[in-house]
């Protein structure tokens, strides 16, 4: 077993704040109080822990004034370490409609089972390599869920982000704004990650590389998922989605193209898979395609994509 000498320090400057130690690193088995503003770095000692909360834990019984959550990995090693960090459902982290619920910088940080409420942005990511399952953002007066990855995915260093089963309801912004590559944005084992009611659209995704399959988009102010590649190399994927009744276009993809997939209406784009019937669905949204893209799908409006040739010289560079 690893020993624990640097723990005490984050408990004891918990225990001068005057809260009373209620989560528990596992398996440490060390106490410690989770409350607003709450800020840990991952060191070596903390390396492989889990620290799963309670539903006595401060933090979920009042709202934040500014920031909730702030997990970091950072420094010498970071990227051979790795921290779990465990809502269980059993709270809600609730804002004061400013500052950020969760903020998670760096990889090898893991968020599970969470309920964010009411912050600017619910949760944000800011590094390459990190993962959110399984939790919850509303009402936030940005977007639920931030993302960004600007690591290149050719990198030796690259490790990619990944979110499975979460859910972004009823926020003024979009409910995932990723910006960057390689995400793996998919449908974990029981539930999809879905975007219900955001103000601003359901998913907006603007990069390469990026993997989106069995996502919703449902009921949002905007397109239900807008995705944007520029890569003749690195193509986006994407083969399962569901857009309904969103206020402007279903799905809107935008990428690059090899020239070899083409008809009288134009090019298919790389990386969107419409081979499979009903695989990416969209039924009940705006009618109009954005300007720039057509309508891949007899219904108008409802799937939409926009594509540019590539040329030999950049094809050549994909060898």
């Amino acid at each position: 077993m690893k020993p624990h000498h640097l723990l005490p320090v984050v408990v004891l400057a918990l225990a001068c704040a005057g809260v009373a130690p209620a989560a528990t690193l596992r398996p440490s088995n060390v106490s410690m109080a989770v409350d607003c503003n709450f800020k840990l770095q991952v060191t070596p000692t903390l390396d492989g822990q889990t620290l799963q909360l309670e539903s006595t834990e401060p933090i979920f019984s009042h709202p934040c004034s500014n920031n909730g959550i702030v997990l970091s990995n950072r420094g010498k090693g970071a990227a051979d370490r790795t921290f779990t960090f465990d809502c269980l459902h059993l709270g809600t982290i609730r804002g004061s409609s400013r500052g950020k619920g969760l903020q998670i910088k760096g990889p090898g940080l893991v968020v599970m089972s969470c309920d964010v409420d009411g912050f600017s942005n619910g949760v944000v990511v800011s590094d390459d390599g990190a993962e959110v399952d399984d939790t919850i953002v509303q009402n936030s007066t940005r977007d639920g869920f931030s993302v960004k990855d600007p690591v290149n995915p050719n990198s030796d260093k690259f490790l990619g982000t990944s979110l499975f089963g979460n859910q972004s309801l009823n926020n003024r912004g979009f409910g995932f704004k990723m910006k960057g590559n390689g995400f793996d944005l998919e449908g974990g084992n029981f539930v999809s990650n879905l975007a219900l009611g955001n103000h601003s659209g359901g998913f907006s995704v603007v990069g390469d590389g990026n993997v989106l399959s069995g996502n919703d988009a449902i009921s949002n102010g905007g397109a239900g998922v807008m995705i944007l590649g520029k890569s003749c190399c690195l193509p986006n994927s994407f083969d399962t989605a569901r857009a309904l009744n969103n206020a402007q276009a279903g799905i809107v993809y935008a990428g690059r193209d090899q020239g070899t997939t083409c008809s009288a209406a134009g090019c298919l784009p790389l990386g969107i898979d419409l081979s499979a019937q009903g695989a990416i669905f969209a039924s009940g949204n705006a009618s109009i395609c954005p300007a720039g893209t057509t309508t891949a799908k007899p219904i108008p409006g409802q799937i939409c994509i926009a594509s540019k040739t590539c040329s030999t010289g950049e094809l050549d560079k994909c060898l």
